[in-house]
């Protein structure tokens, strides 16, 4: 199992507010990741993101066991975003300085070739292979919706003036709804976590071809990174890449 991991501040924010997390238990041939982007005012979002990831890192390597079923893998990874959900909620009522703040999250859970995937908001997972690339989650947005709905194209949804609407995201209610995926990891595949710093500046198969067509993985986090902010860096980038 390889893993990697980049964040970017991007070229037009002042800070970044992205958090992401990369731990890789070899032995067991388990690995816990997530990507989470924060938002709110002065430094909220660093709070609210920082919280989010330590606490889903936490609690689920409390309960890790080898050879776990998907459905336990399932229920502790969810057990996870709640718990994460409930301290961020917590530090946004603590003063005037932390309300509203929150963060999406994307995280996966894999233990050898399972893996579980868990999101709220619009940061996003995919899979990528040389049959193409697949996002796995749903985005929680307004834009989301609308495309949904039959309302708007894909084309038009990258470009709406709302596309960074989120309808969810961790602490902004007491508690909150995540999705979960249960998927099965191919030797040829690579699973992909992102903000949507990286998707917002780059198309699925813009992203694809870099996985793919310049090899070197081990550096495939910081090509991204650099296209994204080739084609303005307009928010903070982050970056996660695991193959077996």
């Amino acid at each position: 199992m390889n893993v990697w991991g980049m964040s970017d501040r991007g070229l037009i924010r002042l800070e970044n507010q992205d958090m992401f997390l990369v731990d890789v238990l070899h032995d067991q041939n388990q690995a816990v990741l997530a990507v989470c982007d924060g938002m709110g005012g002065a430094r909220a979002g660093n709070v609210a993101s920082e919280i989010a990831i330590n606490t889903f890192s936490e609690e689920i390597k409390n309960l890790l066991k080898p050879s776990m079923s998907t459905t336990y893998m399932k229920n502790i990874a969810l057990a996870a975003v709640t718990e994460a959900n409930a301290r961020v909620y917590e530090k946004s009522n603590e003063s005037e300085h932390f309300s509203g703040m929150g963060t999406t999250l994307v995280g996966a859970l894999v233990d050898g070739n399972k893996a579980v995937i868990v999101n709220v908001g619009d940061s996003r997972a995919y899979f990528a292979s040389k049959s193409g690339i697949v996002k796995v989650t749903k985005d929680h947005s307004l834009v989301e919706e609308m495309l949904t709905r039959g309302e708007i194209t894909e084309d038009q949804a990258r470009t709406h003036p709302n596309k960074n609407l989120i309808t969810r995201a961790l602490g902004a209610e007491p508690s909150i709804k995540a999705d979960a995926f249960v998927l099965t990891l191919q030797k040829e595949q690579v699973l992909l976590l992102c903000s949507d710093g990286l998707t917002n500046m780059l198309s699925d198969e813009e992203i694809l071809s870099e996985i793919l067509e310049n090899g070197q993985l081990e550096k495939c986090c910081e090509r991204l990174i650099s296209c994204a902010n080739g084609r303005g860096g307009m928010d903070n980038i982050t970056v996660i890449l695991l193959t077996l």
